[in-house]
């Protein structure tokens, strides 16, 4: 995009269909997989060889969606999970937000990032929770190889409208947690 090669810019339909939430049962149960339309653009700039920024937005929409989103069969676990499939959300339900990453090379195998967004889930179609939503992390990619990398991140997350972690008890919450890539 950009004479220097420090821009460029990446807008994509992720799913074009019907964007009607998908019913079905599962050894009786019911049950149901989303099926939303995803549009999203990001902007990356570079602003020397050691740090980059992205710039994100994304706008989802689903037809007839359930609360929550593709459902986890179940009973409900305290760690997450289970509860089965939650109340249909009648007509169009949306989920859009912005969000930044930016990247600082500390050495030739090794970056932190920081990463902020902001989203809103109108009608609880994809956390279950309908409510304004905001996250702040910072992680570190260590690279061994080119085919593996590991990424601890530590972040706070917050809702805005109503208690929306820990089963519904709380607005906030603190997250560690750890990842590992291998390319093949």
């Amino acid at each position: 995009m950009s004479a220097a090669n420090n821009d460029s810019v990446y807008l994509v339909l992720n799913s074009i269909n019907n964007a009607k939430f998908r019913h079905f049962t599962v050894d009786g149960q019911p049950a149901g997989h989303d099926n939303f339309n995803y549009l999203v653009g990001t902007w990356q700039h570079r602003f020397s060889k050691e740090i980059h920024t992205k710039i994100e937005g994304y706008y989802m929409w689903q037809r007839d969606a359930v609360l929550g989103g593709t459902p986890s069969i179940g009973r409900v676990k305290s760690y997450g999970g289970g509860g089965g499939i939650g109340a249909q959300i009648p007509g169009t339900s949306l989920t859009y937000g912005l969000l930044n990453y930016t990247m600082f090379q500390i050495s030739t195998k090794e970056f932190i990032t920081l990463r902020n967004e902001w989203w809103k889930d109108e009608d609880g179609m994809r956390s279950g929770f309908p409510s304004n939503y905001s996250s702040h992390t910072i992680g570190f990619t260590h690279q061994f190889s080119g085919s593996l990398m590991i990424r601890p991140e530590i972040g706070y997350y917050r809702s805005y409208n109503v208690p929306a972690f820990d089963l519904g008890r709380r607005k906030d919450m603190f997250l560690g947690g750890f990842d590992m890539t291998t390319r093949y």
